[in-house]
């Protein structure tokens, strides 16, 4: 058997993998479940975080907010089956990531709004000077 076709991966490259794209780096993307693109933007009075999360509805989707940590959960479970008079074929998914962000000090925790369109979940917050209300409390998805 020839080797030199096949990919040589010394240690230092592996543990560079893991540390910077998880176990996906390492196992491959199929065999745990991903999480999440996010985009954080912010302006002079707000944050904006937009999470891609195609295929998944609002109420799939659970928003968190504990102790300035925001939390967002997606799970969905979808069942295809396809008949013949023959066969019965019956195929399960099972898709869910959980993401979790500390927000910056100058939030104000109790102006979070959230609003989901297109596979496109998107999260607003108000800034705050002072902020010493911490918080926990579930957020609605509009």
């Amino acid at each position: 058997m020839n080797n030199k076709n096949l990919p040589v991966r010394s240690f230092n490259d592996l543990m560079d993998n893991i540390f910077n794209h998880g176990l996906n780096g390492f196992l491959g993307s199929d065999f745990i479940q991903s999480q999440p693109p996010v985009n954080f933007k912010e302006s002079e009075n707000s944050y904006h975080i937009e999470f891609a999360v195609p295929g998944f509805t609002k109420e799939e989707i659970n928003i968190q907010l504990d102790n300035n940590v925001l939390t967002v959960k997606g799970e969905k479970s979808v069942e295809n089956a396809s008949s013949d008079t023959k066969y019965k074929r019956r195929e399960f998914s099972f898709n869910s990531f959980t993401k979790s962000m500390t927000l910056p000090e100058d939030v104000n925790l109790s102006s979070i709004t959230a609003s989901q369109s297109n596979g496109l979940l998107q999260v607003d917050i108000a800034k705050q000077i002072n902020n010493e209300n911490k918080i926990a409390r579930s957020i609605e998805i509009s």
